[in-house]
């Protein structure tokens, strides 16, 4: 886990990001390869099995000072997550968050 100075999650949280965007690109490549990105149930099934996981691991992240609930969707993981929801699930990108999950 990355730490900064001033003890910020959300450096750490960036730091995972990474991770998680290495995992989705991973998805997308095999996606388009068995020609499946028009099949959202199938995209999703990948998106949980191998790009979640990635995302899951800085699980430590996702928590402390993003539970609050005014702040609770601005960890850049949960962006990351929630954008990739609402776009293979065709939802526009303003939809509310709490109807996508």
């Amino acid at each position: 886990m990355l730490f900064d100075k001033h003890m910020n999650l959300y450096h750490a949280a960036s730091h995972a990001l990474k991770s998680l965007n290495a995992a989705l690109r991973r998805v997308k490549k095999f996606g388009t390869e068995k020609r499946i990105p028009d099949r959202p149930h199938a995209i999703l099934w990948l998106f949980k099995t191998y790009a979640l996981s990635a995302g899951m691991y800085a699980s430590q992240i996702w928590s402390t000072q993003f539970l609050k609930h005014d702040i609770g969707f601005s960890n850049p993981l949960q962006v990351a997550h929630m954008a990739v929801l609402k776009s293979i699930l065709g939802i526009k990108s303003a939809s509310a968050n709490w109807y996508v999950l």
